[in-house]
C-alpha cells in the first residue's frame, strides 16, 4: 500500500512516458501498461501521428501494388471470401423454407378436429 491506497490504484493514476521511435515526440501510456512496457525494457513507441501516417503509407502501397490495366482484380481476391456467407445464408433460407412447407403439407393430411366423427364415451352404469 502507498500512501493508504492500494498500489493498483496508484499504478492506474500513474502515467509513463515514452519516447516516439519515428519523430523523438514523448508519448504518455496511463496506468499498467505503461509499467509493463517500462519494465520490460522498452524505451520507444509510435505516436498517433507517426502511427497514422505509417498506416496511410502501407495503404497507398497495397493500393499502388493493384495493377491499374486490370481494376477488377481486386474484386476477384474478395469474391470467394464473399462466396461462403452467401451460401450459408441461401441454406440457411432454404432450411426455413422446407421446414415450414412440410409442416404445412403434414398439417393439411391430418383430419382436422371438427370433421373427425364424435367419439362415443359409454356412460358408466350404476
Amino acid at each position: 500500500m502507498a500512501g493508504g491506497k492500494p498500489v493498483s490504484a496508484f499504478l492506474a493514476k500513474t502515467v509513463f512516458t515514452l519516447t516516439c521511435r519515428s519523430c523523438g515526440t514523448p508519448v504518455e501510456i496511463p496506468g499498467r501498461f505503461g509499467f509493463k512496457l517500462k519494465g520490460s525494457g522498452i524505451n520507444s513507441t509510435l505516436c498517433n501521428r507517426c502511427r497514422q501516417l505509417q498506416f496511410r503509407e502501407a495503404r497507398a502501397n497495397d493500393l499502388a501494388s493493384v495493377d491499374d490495366n486490370d481494376p477488377d482484380s481486386r474484386l476477384g481476391q474478395s469474391t470467394p471470401r464473399r462466396l461462403l456467407p452467401t451460401a450459408a445464408l441461401a441454406i440457411a433460407l432454404l432450411l426455413v423454407i422446407g421446414s415450414v412447407w412440410l409442416g404445412r403439407r403434414s398439417s393439411d393430411q391430418e383430419p382436422r378436429p371438427q370433421d373427425a366423427a364424435p367419439a362415443v364415451i359409454p356412460l358408466p352404469s350404476r
